[in-house]
């Protein structure tokens, strides 16, 4: 077995670092755009449309691996496997990290579609469902998503929409701006709109059933895409009235305000925060562990004795029983922190 570096590991092979940064993963999709280096600085090469960058996860065979800086080239579904990393014993034996988290680049509309939860017939064998939760980031003029169906649209209307084309017109549209938050559990018909750009969390599946893609054609075939609609029928929630996110303040202070995005008890897979920090602050991670997405400012992190420039678009997995302190650079900083629904708050003083 590989030996991790000092810098992660103590001699009597006990970890020392309490946050890991990973190599973010580019897909490119038929909708993307640039818009992910324009934010992030994430390099697209010319000529691609890079749709998401996949920055956490580790399922179905595939993982992150731990950033170049590190000198390391270890996955996180090694880590994992070898318990370095806390998650339940069914994901361990697979070295599977419950969620993927993403930021998403439309540059067009994605196509109208469906995942299915857990347990459902049409979820492979030994994965789970597909509830998920975005988060704008930024919104053109005019920018919207599309979440749920429009009340009193069963299978019949929303079949005759497929085939004449009017689908858009039985979706709930929500147009959109900067820090705007939308829950979609499985089973919500949806779609992100053209011109959006969004942080995604989401249980690791990459389970999709297509309804409608509005008559694209892919340049790569020269067909339309596939559609999976018997498929996506079977899983529809048509009961679902899913909208946007009411947040609920948790904590408020002259330095750091905290936000309930998503409430355990409408989640089984993740409970969601917004944290704003204002000025220098110390917490304690709950464990195992927790995720944060930066939104927007730059912060210097301390976790124990690492230290860690954070800024808008990165990443990183804090792991739990660890006292943090996050300072911004200039200005406030807004990140998003993600944890199981079991485990407790984090604890912020100033």
């Amino acid at each position: 077995m590989q030996v991790l570096s000092r810098d992660l590991m103590t001699g009597n092979g006990t970890w020392s670092n309490r946050l890991l940064r990973f190599e973010p993963v580019l897909k490119e999709r038929i909708w993307g755009g640039n818009r992910l280096a324009q934010l992030f600085g994430r390099f697209v090469p010319p000529g691609r449309r890079v749709g998401e960058s996949w920055e956490l996860f580790a399922f179905a065979g595939d993982s992150v691996r731990l950033a170049r800086a590190t000198g390391q080239t270890r996955r996180l579904a090694e880590l994992i496997v070898e318990r370095r990393i806390a998650v339940q014993e069914h994901y361990a034996r697979t070295g599977t990290f419950p969620l993927l988290f993403k930021w998403i680049d439309a540059a067009e509309d994605l196509s109208v579609q469906v995942h299915p939860p857990d347990g459902h017939p049409l979820v492979p064998a030994g994965q789970c469902g597909k509830t998920e939760c975005w988060a704008v980031v930024s919104a053109e003029p005019g920018a919207c998503l599309y979440v749920g169906l429009r009340p009193g649209v069963g299978q019949a209307e929303l079949l005759n929409g497929i085939r004449d084309g009017s689908v858009r017109e039985l979706l709930q549209c929500y147009p959109v701006q900067p820090g705007d938050v939308f829950f979609v559990p499985a089973g919500t018909v949806h779609a992100i709109g053209r011109g959006v750009t969004l942080a995604e969390i989401q249980q690791a599946s990459d389970v999709t059933f297509r309804l409608y893609d509005w008559d694209r054609i892919d340049p790569t075939t020269g067909s339309r895409r596939k559609l999976h609609v018997d498929q996506a029928l079977a899983c529809i929630a048509f009961e679902n009235r899913a909208g946007p996110v009411r947040p609920r303040c948790t904590v408020r202070s002259d330095a750091v305000v905290v936000e309930r995005l998503v409430e355990a008890d409408c989640c089984h897979a993740f409970v969601l925060d917004r944290i704003s920090v204002r000025r220098r602050v110390l917490g304690t991670i709950p464990r195992p562990w927790s995720v944060w997405m930066v939104v927007r400012g730059r912060a210097l992190v301390a976790v124990h004795d690492r230290r860690e420039s954070l800024g808008p678009g990165d990443t990183a997995l804090v792991l739990g029983d660890a006292e943090v302190q996050v300072e911004p650079s200039s200005g406030p900083v807004v990140l998003l922190e993600t944890r199981l629904p079991d485990s407790g708050a984090t604890a912020w003083w100033s």
